[in-house]
């Protein structure tokens, strides 16, 4: 099948099942049909989005496609059903080398159908799956395992970001102990942890083909990430000696033959089995150095292996006492549950109880209502009636108002008259006690001069005398102090004359 009967298949089948084409394939496939990329025929549908039918559809043309050695379905979000017709398409398939399937959050069913497929395939040589979710659910990443145990001829799997954790290493490491093929395995970013790593450590026992297993971002500890490295290297080193033996023994052997059918001499022929008998000898001498290495990497490992028994029986005490706190938290639980149960039932008997009085009150606000009614039509009755009072008395007091007005305007006419009246006398009365005011405040200023003058006068005297007491005060505290300090003489005298008669009165006659 060319790429142009690849193109006809699906427009044909689009036909048959009643579905539109999608212009994404039919570029793709126009961009394919140019030439074939270097490795053959490539089939690019990456980042475009796929159809439920769309994908029905590729997979039954890739069940009998010959042409396209490389598929890329890269991020195009394939649904879950379209993945799983997909996987079932390529179990058939016979051309196709490799897949590349990464970001299509593939989970559930569809990993459990690319388990199968890889069961039965025996063309693909390498798969990517990364960013992915095949790990999500340990059933379905199950069937996936037991489908790469078993598949003959893939040896580059990508399993990056695919929320793989420790039961799913497990399980994978029980693959790789039956897969005899897989070179390659890029298991980084997941959650692998501690117990996944050394089930795969141990799956290396068995497996001498794996030379590449990617650990790195999975929480598993340096130690059993460099012993993973140490198998992976010996398996290289065994698989590179391996092809360059058989490469030197399938010379060997034809020259064996040519020289069989030249009937060569038996010296050449005795020459060439030394060297076939000495290239046994290397290779039995590389295997005891490798059985050696292998036996302190065993020893050490059992070292290991030592702590981390000691590091795991920690965790089994810890998940002991934490497996003791979940079980105090469920029974604490299963008394809340209990408690809620209560509370719904009280809820519902509180329900039937609001529910009863809620039809009681609302038979009660319907006979409010009536009686409301009724109150409100005897009010509107009573309202009309007082209101016709009210009209009549409000004509009544109308005319009443109207006669009074009348009153009050002329009464007003009179007192603006006499007001008037008032605002002349006023004027003229004011005008005769300005000036009466005037004179009187000249009179006043005149005197208010005479007085300042006396007063002045006054203190001028007064100042002289001050000043004249001041300094008789002076003098009289000088003398004073003169006599204070003649005083305290006298005193002092005295006193020396008292002892003076004291003395003389205590000597005996």
């Amino acid at each position: 099948m060319t790429v142009v009967e690849f193109h006809d298949t699906y427009l044909r089948l689009c036909k048959d099942h009643h579905v539109e084409p999608q212009d994404c394939v039919l570029h793709a496939l126009d961009v394919s049909q140019k030439g074939p990329h270097k490795g053959g025929y490539c089939l690019n549908l990456s980042t475009h989005s796929l159809s439920v039918q769309t994908c029905a559809i590729l997979a039954k043309v890739f069940t009998t496609d010959r042409t396209f050695l490389e598929i890329k379905l890269n991020d195009c979000m394939i649904p879950e059903e379209g993945m799983k017709a997909i996987a079932h398409g390529f179990i058939g398939n016979v051309a196709c080398k490799k897949l590349d399937l990464k970001g299509n959050n593939i989970r559930g069913t569809a990993t459990e159908a690319l388990g199968r497929m890889l069961r039965q395939n025996k063309t693909l040589l390498s798969m990517c799956l990364e960013w992915n979710a095949l790990g999500m659910l340990d059933t379905a990443f199950s069937v996936f395992c037991e489908g790469l145990g078993s598949n003959p001829t893939l040896q580059v799997l990508d399993l990056r970001n695919n929320q793989i954790n420790h039961d799913g290493a497990t399980e994978l490491a029980a693959a790789i102990k039956r897969n005899t093929t897989v070179r390659s395995l890029d298991l980084r970013w997941n959650n692998i942890g501690l117990i996944g790593g050394r089930a795969l450590l141990n799956a290396l026992d068995y497996n001498k083909t794996l030379v590449r297993l990617d650990l790195a971002g999975n929480n598993t500890p340096c130690d059993v990430l460099k012993s993973i490295e140490t198998y992976a290297s010996r398996n290289a080193d065994r698989a590179e000696l391996t092809t360059d033996f058989k490469s030197k023994q399938h010379m060997l052997s034809r020259e064996i033959q040519v020289l069989k059918k030249t009937r060569h001499s038996e010296s050449k022929v005795a020459e060439l089995m030394a060297i076939v008998t000495q290239t046994k000898e290397e290779q039995a001498e590389f295997i005891r150095q490798s059985q050696l290495e292998l036996k302190h990497e065993r020893e050490d490992r059992a070292v290991a292996e030592g702590k981390l028994q000691k590091e795991l029986i920690k965790i089994n005490e810890r998940n002991m006492e934490l497996e003791n706190k979940i079980d105090d938290l469920e029974r604490k639980c299963k008394g809340q549950q209990e408690q809620i149960f209560d509370l719904k039932e009280q809820l519902t008997a509180a329900h039937a109880e609001v529910k009863l009085k809620a039809a009681q009150f609302d038979e009660r606000l319907q006979f409010e209502k009536s009686k409301l009614k009724d109150a409100y039509r005897d009010n509107d009755e009573l309202k009309l009636k007082e209101i016709q009072r009210i009209k009549q008395e409000a004509e009544e007091t109308e005319k009443l108002l109207k006669e009074r007005i009348q009153k009050l305007e002329m009464t007003r006419i009179e007192l603006e008259e006499d007001i008037s009246r008032q605002k002349n006398a006023l004027a003229t009365e004011r005008l005769q006690a300005e000036e009466q005011l005037s004179t009187l405040k000249q009179r006043l200023k005149h005197e208010e001069e005479q007085r300042c003058r006396q007063l002045e006068e006054k203190i001028r005297m007064l100042i002289s005398s001050k000043e004249e007491l001041s300094s008789h005060c002076s003098q009289q505290v000088s003398s004073i102090t003169e006599l204070q300090a003649r005083n305290a003489n006298l005193i002092l005298e005295n006193e020396t004359l008292r002892h003076r008669i004291e003395t003389l009165n205590q000597v005996p006659e």
